[in-house]
């Protein structure tokens, strides 16, 4: 299946909302959209931080 273009996304995102979505709203759903896009290029080119040293970071910042 062909992906949809970034433009189409935004259009179908956009006519999703309630007509009388504001300006705030729609900002918010297309970041939304842009920083989804952004993941996925970091998943795409193996820019990923293991499960297991996130866990471990995680452990380290929460000790006292």
């Amino acid at each position: 299946m062909a992906r949809m273009s970034v433009k189409q996304l935004v259009l179908e995102t956009i006519q999703r909302l309630p007509e009388d979505a504001d300006l705030p709203t729609i900002q918010e759903e297309v970041a939304l959209l842009a920083a989804l896009e952004e993941a996925e290029a970091d998943v795409r080119a193996g820019r990923l931080i293991p499960h297991a040293e996130v866990v471990a970071s995680f452990r380290q910042w929460t000790t006292v």
